[in-house]
């Protein structure tokens, strides 16, 4: 999959002052990934014994491969004058700024953007995480040019 840019750094091209990269986290934690995939497979044999039928671990395998589709495969992470885009294979989500309230740092990881401004169950369903890639002072940058200074919320 190939982003806009896969620079890290912001850049002036024809789209104005963007922020853009990618992630893949499976690649990044291989040891993770695949005592992941071994766990999967693992419930997907015990659904079989349990049920008997090969329809059920198939279903297993196929909610489990979506709920962890954002970590197994790359993810293009956009910042643009009008808001945040995340992109992968599996789809493409926008927001604007005007809806977005605050941000929350966690540490060296990543940042969570959320349209509630108090962090909590609901901002961190609600809006995204951008996890950084070696970009964190850019991001973060990026981040408080953006958000209003009065609605950001910046925790590190």
């Amino acid at each position: 999959m190939d982003c806009p840019s896969d620079k890290s750094a912001a850049q002036d091209d024809s789209r104005g002052d963007v922020l853009d990269w990618r992630t893949w986290s499976a690649r990044r934690h291989p040891v993770v990934a695949s005592v992941t995939v071994l766990f999967m497979l693992g419930l997907a044999a015990g659904v079989y014994f349990s049920f008997g039928r090969v329809l059920y671990p198939v279903l297993t395998l196929l909610v489990l491969a979506a709920a962890t589709s954002a970590y197994y495969l790359p993810t293009c992470f956009t910042l643009d004058a009008e808001g945040i885009t995340v992109s992968s294979l599996v789809g493409r989500r926008r927001k604007l700024w005007s809806g977005l309230r605050a941000y929350f740092s966690n540490g060296d990881d990543g940042v969570l953007v959320s349209p509630i401004a108090r962090k909590g169950f609901l901002s961190s369903t609600r809006g995204f995480y951008l996890p950084y890639a070696d970009n964190r002072e850019a991001v973060l940058g990026y981040l408080d040019r953006y958000l209003p200074k009065e609605e950001v919320s910046r925790s590190e």
